[in-house]
C-alpha cells in the first residue's frame, strides 16, 4: 500500500500549531486545497519575515507545474493564511 495524503483537517492543524508555536502569531481563518504539509509549512515559515516587517498582503506564484497560490494577511496579533490551488 502506498502513503495516502494526509487528510486536509490535519494539515489544517498542523499549520496552525506551526504558526502559533513558533511565532505567535494565530490564523484567523484558512482555505486551502490538500497540500504535502512539509510543503506548506516551509512556504509558511519562509515567508513569515516578510509578514513581520512589511504588515501587508503577500502573493506568492510557486514555481511548480500546478501552481498554487498563496496569500498571507496580518491584522494586529493575527495571521490570515490562504493557500488556494
Amino acid at each position: 500500500m502506498g502513503l495516502s495524503p494526509t487528510p486536509s483537517h490535519l494539515v489544517e492543524q498542523k499549520i496552525h500549531s506551526t504558526l502559533l508555536n513558533k511565532t505567535g502569531f494565530e490564523i484567523l481563518s484558512m482555505e486551502f486545497e490538500p497540500l504535502r504539509f512539509n510543503y506548506v509549512k516551509g512556504f509558511i515559515l519562509g515567508y513569515l519575515r516578510n509578514i513581520f516587517f512589511k504588515k501587508e498582503i503577500i502573493q506568492k506564484r510557486t514555481r511548480r507545474k500546478q501552481k498554487n497560490y498563496f496569500t498571507f494577511e496580518q491584522k494586529e496579533n493575527k495571521s490570515i493564511f490562504y493557500a488556494l490551488s
